[in-house]
């Protein structure tokens, strides 16, 4: 008899467990960033989650005398990272990536047997950011530059909540 009721009991407990809450309660979506780059550097780049307790993908919005400004900084298990930085943030529209303008994206790439990095900034470009609530998605696109003559071409997105700073 002992064996039956205990049986009943988690039987009962895996039910209440199973039920959860309603989906109101369900954690967000973590941020993300995703690109591919092309040319002296070629790379498939994909950052999401974390390791170790660590957001892979970072996101803050920063608001100041002089506008707010979107800062993403994302890095993969390999080494490999990306930067994005909007100033003068004002939600969803078009941002350039050119190199007169004051925004700023970079790609890194590390080689794992040297750990040699090589990376790019860009020096034209834009942003194509739409905001849907609190979350703010994007594509991108710029050709960048780096030391001896390295050069790439980066297309990618992301999409990310912003931590308000």
């Amino acid at each position: 008899m002992k064996t039956i009721k205990l049986f009943a009991y988690l039987i009962l407990a895996s039910f209440l467990f199973a039920c959860g809450g309603d989906s109101d309660d369900a954690a967000p979506v973590g941020n993300s960033l995703s690109a591919t780059v092309t040319g002296d550097i070629s790379a498939s780049f994909n950052a999401s989650g974390e390791v170790q307790g660590q957001k892979l993908v970072q996101a803050n919005l920063t608001s100041s005398s002089n506008g707010n400004v979107l800062s993403i900084v994302a890095s993969e298990g390999t080494g490999n990272s990306m930067a994005i930085s909007i100033i003068n943030f004002d939600g969803a529209g078009s941002y350039s990536l050119a190199i007169t303008s004051n925004n700023t994206a970079t790609f890194t790439s590390v080689n794992t047997s040297t750990f040699e990095t090589t990376g790019v900034t860009a020096t034209s470009g834009n942003i194509e950011v739409t905001v849907s609530g609190n979350v703010i998605s994007a594509t991108f696109s710029f050709s960048g530059e780096g030391n001896n003559d390295v050069q790439a071409e980066v297309t990618g997105q992301f999409s990310v909540t912003a931590e308000e700073q």
